[in-house]
């Protein structure tokens, strides 16, 4: 194993991992000199041939790479940006395997080895020293000047006594009352954003709300001219903004919420520049829009920035000791991995390229690099030079790259007869920024681009469930399998298509029935609904209908699926289902992934939303390290307590007979049905008859007015193993709540 320089003590535990030599190459440069490693037994040398493993921190130079070695660094590469690409090349050219730190991440995305705050803690002390000279030039003269940049200290610990001792000065001495009250606006809530924060809060502080902050503003400059002293000189202000602080909703009657502006941006403008901007005296970046120009002095009016390449170095020990601990765990699959198939499931994700190939996730790479980024006259370089007559702009955003999304983008073109171009692309940096790309998608007919983005779906069963679930997919009209993630559209200058985005990507809703009646009624003016007459016995008609869409929901008794489930298998058509997986279903299960088609179940309340209320709490109890022991679930549909009014205290709210006795059936025949759970380690199992007498007494301590009884529901054990794998639970019982 070979490594261009961590924190030394990082490999004093290479006795734990297994490996027999590790090479460290010389350098005059790194805050380690070469003999602290040659103390705890690593070898100097310029020779790398004997490593199988080979470590870095940046891309090393192209002749560096030697053949059939594995090399893990920050490669960038799969962003696909264009000055990175003959570092892939060789990789390829020379069979090594190549992982990248950057992607070493939780099944969640969280980033798993990383430099933590130290970047945003240097960089915040660069930035006050730079915040002095920049005051100064402007004629004001404070405590900052006396700060120097991080690298000066020789380690953090120092740089924030040198940070504490400013502040002590400002609380004893004061700003000029000219440039206060100094705020220091921070941007979102992430380690950068916090390491910053850790910095800041050194100085004599008081944290204030956006909303605020005119009213700080308003009071420093009554102080001013009362010529009073103030408080507001001789302590600095922060101000947290979130992504609510920089944009409105278009319709000013309706509040921010940010999942809508993740999913419609186009609804909300920016509101940063009039709710923050003018109140700040600390932001970032060093850009002047109106001319679309940098500059690089400290003159003129506006808010000083800084920028630094590689902030991490400017705290050397503390980032490389931080940064080698965290790698020394993640050392030993590295070292000594002969395939894929033997890493943990984290670092396997992270392998790039592995033995001349690009591994699966990354297949995207070369098929993005058809389109030139610097060429914009290139028309859809993908299409072996026939340019496409009728094309639309298609903008993608979210986590394109670590989350894969941008190979289905692809996929869904490419699989559609399309080609495509990149138009643009910015990557996110950090776990929580999003991607941003432009592909520009082209046909060479308009009736085959309008045929691409229409989407059908047919619902079987017409009743009330039936118009809510027509009603939502008739609404947002891009819920299919062939919506592009995250997408929306918008029409090219040149484009000959006329229609815009929510005219041509609408999802048609076909509601049937045995009974014509019913579908018209449950569809009635519901837009890109329509109404049919369907008997699925008839396996003619159910097939004519299911091979015109792309997805099927069956509302009907489960009794009728397996009949939908093989018609939509043989077709090779997604199907959704409310009711549970029985054993007939099960057996469907291999059809299913032969035909490429998924068949999903128990997608109602009960089952349904339970399982995704239990998965929700079981992440968040792993994501605080808790450990779950018991987790017992209630549900059912309760009466009003004013409405509980007969022995039975339970009503159907049904209003027609055929309707009403289904219900009761049904209930009467869940009544019936076994339960088997886990109850303090033990399983427990009740026969069907039995069920009634094994009711308990439920009370909820926020509802007293429902005296509820509960009933095991079913067989509990089965999701123990899909919720919590194979993991046991003490406690598992899932009930039914009356």
């Amino acid at each position: 194993m070979w490594c261009n320089g961590r924190g030394s003590s990082s490999f004093n535990k290479r006795g734990k991992t297994g490996v027999s030599r590790i090479i460290v190459q010389p350098s005059t440069k790194r805050v380690h000199h070469d003999a602290l490693y040659e103390d705890v037994g690593c070898e100097i040398s310029e020779d790398l041939s004997q490593c199988g493993l080979i470590l870095g921190i940046k891309q090393p130079k192209l002749e560096m790479i030697l053949p059939d070695r594995a090399y893990a660094f920050f490669s960038h590469t799969h962003k696909v940006q264009k000055e990175n690409m003959p570092l892939l090349d060789k990789i390829l050219a020379e069979r090594a395997s190549l992982f990248d730190y950057e992607l070493i991440v939780e099944d969640t995305g969280k980033r798993l080895l990383a430099f933590g705050k130290f970047a945003s803690r240097a960089g915040m002390i660069d930035f006050l020293r730079g915040l002095g000279l920049w005051y100064l030039n402007h004629g004001y003269s404070t405590p900052f000047l006396s700060l120097g940049s991080s690298y000066m200290y020789s380690s953090l610990a120092a740089a924030k006594v040198a940070v504490i001792s400013v502040g002590e000065e400002i609380a004893t001495m004061g700003l000029p009352s000219g440039i206060c009250p100094l705020v220091f606006v921070f941007t979102g809530s992430g380690n950068v954003s916090r390491g910053a924060q850790e910095i800041f809060k050194l100085l004599p502080h008081t944290f204030v709300e956006p909303r605020k902050l005119p009213e700080l503003h308003e009071m420093a400059r009554d102080l001013t001219q009362s010529k009073q002293p103030s408080k507001i000189i001789f302590q600095v202000y922060g101000c947290v903004a979130t992504c609510q602080d920089m944009v409105e909703h278009l319709n000013p009657s309706k509040s921010f919420n940010k999942a809508d502006y993740y999913v419609h941006p186009e609804q909300y403008k920016p509101a940063f520049h009039e709710k923050i901007a003018p109140y700040a005296s600390v932001i970032d970046p060093r850009y002047e829009p109106f001319n679309n120009s940098y500059h690089y002095d400290l003159e003129g009016k506006g808010v000083m920035c800084s920028a630094v390449d590689i902030l991490p170095t400017e705290v050397a020990k503390e980032a490389s000791q931080h940064f080698g601990d965290i790698l020394f765990h993640f050392t030993v699959s590295l070292a000594s991995f002969r395939n894929l198939e033997g890493l943990p499931a984290h670092l396997k994700r992270a392998c790039i390229a592995h033995y001349g190939g690009l591994t699966p996730l990354y297949e995207y790479i070369p098929r993005l690099r058809k389109s030139d980024l610097d060429d914009p006259s290139i028309v859809l370089s993908n299409s072996n030079g026939n340019g496409r007559k009728y094309t639309v702009l298609v903008s993608l955003s979210g986590h394109l790259f670590d989350k894969f999304l941008i190979n289905e983008a692809l996929d869904i073109i490419e699989a559609a007869g399309g080609s495509f171009h990149m138009e643009k692309c910015q990557v996110g940096q950090i776990t929580s920024d999003s991607s941003y790309s432009e592909l520009e998608v082209g046909e060479f007919h308009e009736t085959i681009m309008d045929e691409k983005y229409d989407a059908k779906v047919l619902i079987l069963g017409a009743g009330r469930v039936c118009r809510p679930a027509a009603e939502l997919l008739a609404s947002i009209g891009s819920m299919t399998s062939r919506q592009l993630p995250k997408s929306s559209v918008r029409q090219l200058p040149k484009s000959s298509v006329t229609a815009d985005f929510e005219e041509k990507y609408c999802v048609q809703v076909i509601a049937g029935s045995l009974y014509l009646k019913d579908a018209e009624e449950v569809t009635k003016g519901i837009p890109n609904a329509k109404a049919i007459q369907l008997d699925i016995t008839s396996h003619e008609s159910l097939s004519s209908w299911i091979a015109q869409v792309d997805v099927v929901i069956s509302l009907l008794p489960p009794s009728c699926h397996g009949v939908i489930a093989k018609a939509c298998i043989e077709l090779k058509k997604h199907l959704v289902m409310a009711s549970y997986v029985d054993d007939s279903m099960l057996k469907l299960d291999q059809d299913a992934k032969s035909a490429g088609i998924t068949i999903l179940g128990e997608m109602s309340l009960d089952p349904g939303i339970d399982h995704m209320m239990a998965m929700k709490m079981i992440n968040q109890a792993h994501a605080a390290k808790g450990k779950i022991r018991s987790l017992v679930s209630y549900c059912g549909g309760l009466s009003s307590p004013a409405a509980a009014n007969n022995p039975l205290a339970y009503k159907f709210s049904e209003v027609d007979i055929i309707s009403l006795l289904s219900l009761t059936s049904g209930a009467i025949r869940a009544g019936w049905n076994p339960a088997a759970y886990r109850y303090q380690g033990e399983i427990t199992h009740v026969e069907g008859q039995k069920l009634y007498d094994s009711a308990a007494k439920l009370r909820l301590p926020d509802f007293p007015a429902f005296a509820l009884e509960c009933l095991p529901n079913r067989n509990s054990l089965v999701y123990g193993v899909v919720w919590y794998s194979r993991r046991s639970i003490d406690h598992l019982p899932r009930n039914t709540a009356l």
